[in-house]
């Protein structure tokens, strides 16, 4: 039904997020149904003026004309102030247009139309024409059903219609003294109540599907509200998500690398040679590991200081960092220990392990970080020595034993003067 979906719609058009939190506000109620009769009345206006003007052509040979204009004019002068009602009431604002004073309004216009409409059989009644005293009867009768139906949202327009209408016909028809008048008085009259009733009913309908408008708009807001918390629920999971994950990786990096230099501590150091050395045993390619160790370094730190000493190691660790030999794709590089770092060269042997070494042992020097002042040294530059060993066979050994001859060839260049790379396969020798 027509009337039902517009008071669906108006309805939920007009409910605030107050008003669906609570009861159904009277005023916000008295606002739809103004807009659901106002709004529809401008179409239905124009149509009822062509059916006057069309009747009025209808009787015009049967009805004295000054009585027929005279009826005209004041029947589509009641429709043309329904009309002009309409239209302040579109105009009006908000606040105005809930007010319960244009329904009675509008039940007053529909009572003065259903009036006139009533009264036309005492003026324009053609007595001379059986069929169009049916007509106009028929007309006014279909105008009742009509206006009963379409003015349904409000409760007394469409009776204040019919009883305007009707009454004063069903009393024409009954002091009327000719055959059938009664009966057809009295089909009116039963016609009139059935419309009575109807209103009623429709009435009651249209109540409750505003209240079920507002049910639906309350769980659609409700819906919309708890879908929101969902969204930003999750916004906020995904966030808390994120952070973790950022923690969880800060943690990692700060467990897995060297606070002063940025490069891979011991622990994680280990942990990689090990994959890196079984790997290379499974492939049967050579794999070389390079120790260096920052010359007389305690000393350099007693002499000048912890702040210098930091600042010592961390140029050697960015130059480490930065050179080509210890960084191709696979080479593992670390601090090792407080003066101590630590190289593993993939697929390399111990000729070309020992030639990275020296390149590394210059290229420190080359810091020009200076120890001049300290008594008693060989070089005025801060220097390295490198112990340098390989594993190309991989008959029995394991990294530990890399490691071990590593460390004796680095031991084997501090004690023969420092400042110079030994191989850890001299050793056997």
């Amino acid at each position: 039904m027509r009337v039902s979906l517009a008071a669906l719609n108006t309805l939920g058009e007009h409910l605030t997020e107050e008003q669906v939190d609570g009861e159904v506000d009277e005023r916000v109620l008295c606002r739809a149904r103004n807009d659901l009769i106002f709004g529809s009345q401008g179409s239905a206006i124009l149509v009822i003026c062509a059916v006057i003007l069309s009747l009025t052509y209808f009787l015009l040979p049967y009805v004295e004309l000054q009585a027929l204009v005279a009826w005209t004019v004041v029947c589509l002068c009641s429709y043309g102030l329904r009309y002009a009602l309409c239209m302040r009431y579109s105009r009006a604002g908000i606040e105005m247009q809930s007010g319960g004073f244009w329904r009675r309004l509008f039940v007053m216009s529909c009572a003065l139309s259903g009036a006139i409409w009533g009264l036309s059989v005492f003026v324009i009644y053609p007595e001379s024409s059986p069929n169009h005293q049916m007509l106009q009867i028929i007309l006014v009768v279909i105008l009742c059903a009509a206006t009963t139906v379409t003015h349904s949202a409000v409760r007394w327009a469409g009776a204040s219609f019919t009883l305007c209408s009707l009454l004063p016909i069903t009393g024409f028809l009954f002091f009327k003294h000719e055959e059938g008048f009664i009966e057809l008085g009295l089909y009116i009259l039963l016609f009139m109540l059935t419309m009575l009733s109807a209103g009623t009913f429709l009435a009651r309908s249209v109540d409750k599907l505003f209240m079920l408008s507002h049910t639906n708009t309350r769980l659609v807001h409700d819906l919309t509200v708890k879908n929101q918390e969902l969204s930003d629920n999750n916004d906020q999971l995904y966030a808390a998500k994120q952070a973790l994950r950022q923690a969880n990786d800060d943690l990692q990096k700060l467990a897995t690398t060297d606070a002063l230099t940025g490069l891979t501590n011991r622990r994680k150091f280990e942990a990689l040679a090990k994959v890196k050395w079984q790997r290379a045993a499974e492939q049967r390619e050579p794999v070389a590991l390079l120790l260096i160790n920052v010359d007389k370094f305690k000393q350099y730190n007693d002499f000048y200081g912890q702040r210098k000493a930091d600042s010592c190691l961390v140029q050697i660790g960015e130059y480490l960092q930065h050179a080509p030999e210890v960084n191709r794709k696979g080479d593992c590089l670390a601090r090792y220990n407080g003066d101590e770092f630590a190289v593993l060269l993939v697929n390399a042997d111990l000729h070309y392990a020992t030639k990275v070494a020296e390149k590394i042992r210059q290229g420190i020097e080359l810091l020009r970080i200076s120890r001049a002042e300290m008594p008693h040294e060989l070089s005025p530059w801060v220097s390295v020595s490198i112990g340098v060993a390989s594993e190309e066979v991989f008959e029995a050994g394991t990294y530990e034993d890399l490691f071990e001859r590593a460390d004796r060839a680095l031991y084997l260049a501090k004690r023969q003067g420092r400042n110079q790379v030994q191989q850890g396969d001299s050793l056997s020798a």
